[in-house]
């Protein structure tokens, strides 16, 4: 079973913290939760990472609808 839970954790099943951190960061900088999910796997806990990162995508968002 154990074998089963990290197999799951690698192919990027997010804990529930990380869930959480991600909707947060969505809701901040007004990206989608999957995008902030993808953040948050990448980056981990780095919050100055994470916030950068994050920012970046909403300018680029706001960039191509201009």
């Amino acid at each position: 079973m154990a074998a089963d839970k990290s197999e799951a954790d690698a192919g990027g099943v997010s804990s529930a913290a990380e869930k959480v951190r991600a909707r947060a960061l969505a809701g901040q900088y007004g990206i989608s939760v999957e995008q902030a999910l993808e953040l948050v796997a990448r980056h981990g806990n780095d919050e100055e990472a994470l916030e950068r990162k994050a920012a970046k995508l909403k300018a680029d968002q706001n960039a191509a609808k201009s």
